[in-house]
């Protein structure tokens, strides 16, 4: 009886032992399409996150990014720099949500425009070893307001490092 409990003591504890990672670093290629009056851009750039697991389910995300294209023929940027939730499935094929708020910086020409922004989507990492996965995708929907409220697409791909 004592060996059961204790088997099954270390079967419950075995998961806990197994989250000793607590940090993912994601970075990798970013497209994002930004639709305004009178015309759009699609633009190509960067993506860089740090997540803090509080739970093997639940983090906390730091991203920014930064997207360059042109825009009524003018070359153009756009970084985004964002804070809030992820939700995870721990898993080999690891789809995850998240919902982030923070603020975009437009900028063409030496004109600039700051304005609140908010990033909601989800995606899916794929486990190569204990320490990396490849992002196979991750798509988001960002919101704000450029020259008129707008949401436009994002879809990034990558390497994250658990640490």
């Amino acid at each position: 009886m004592r060996k059961l409990a204790l088997l099954l003591t270390l079967s419950f504890c075995a998961p806990v032992a197994a989250h000793a990672q607590k940090f993912d670093l994601f970075g990798g290629y970013s497209y994002a399409r930004f639709e305004q009056k009178g015309g759009d851009a699609n633009t190509s750039g960067w993506e860089g996150q740090l997540i803090y697991k509080l739970t093997p389910f639940l983090g906390v995300v730091g991203d920014a990014t930064g997207n360059y294209g042109t825009l009524f023929s003018k070359s153009m940027s756009v970084h985004n720099f964002y804070g809030g939730v992820q939700l995870s499935w721990p898993a080999h094929y690891s789809p995850f949500v998240h919902v982030l708020l923070g603020g975009m910086h437009f900028s063409s020409s030496g004109v600039t425009h700051t304005a609140f922004s908010t990033e909601v989507g989800g995606g899916l990492d794929i486990r190569v070893n204990h320490y990396l996965s490849i992002r196979a995708i991750q798509a988001d929907v960002v919101t704000g307001d450029l020259v008129s409220t707008s949401s436009d697409g994002r879809i990034s791909t990558g390497l994250v490092l658990h640490f």
